[in-house]
């Protein structure tokens, strides 16, 4: 038997952009950023691809740094913390990594 939320099934797997940008400034525990992890990195994110086009897709981040750009994935079950979504950048804002912490 298997345990499922209320974000298995249609976000699972999948990125939606339009809900992703949505999501911005959420306290909620359950985000459906979490599940799109996947399809964002296969999909999306692109070693060298600039900032300003991923913040097209993403949208603006909860926090930004120099090099850096920090989304809000909600908390994962049995955690009290929440997950962050990192995205860095180099000194010509293209971006060189990005991961998944927290929780």
């Amino acid at each position: 038997m298997s345990q499922t939320s209320e974000f298995d099934g249609e976000f699972d797997g999948e990125f939606d952009g339009e809900t992703w940008r949505a999501q911005r400034g959420s306290e909620a525990r359950e985000n459906p950023r979490s599940r799109m992890i996947t399809a964002l990195e296969a999909e999306i994110l692109k070693q060298g691809m600039l900032r300003a086009d991923v913040r097209d897709v993403l949208g603006m981040p909860e926090r930004s740094e120099q090099r850096a750009d920090v989304y809000i994935l909600g908390a994962p079950p049995f955690s009290i913390d929440y997950e962050e979504y990192v995205i860095w950048y180099d000194a010509k804002d293209r971006l060189v990594r990005f991961y998944r912490q927290g929780g």
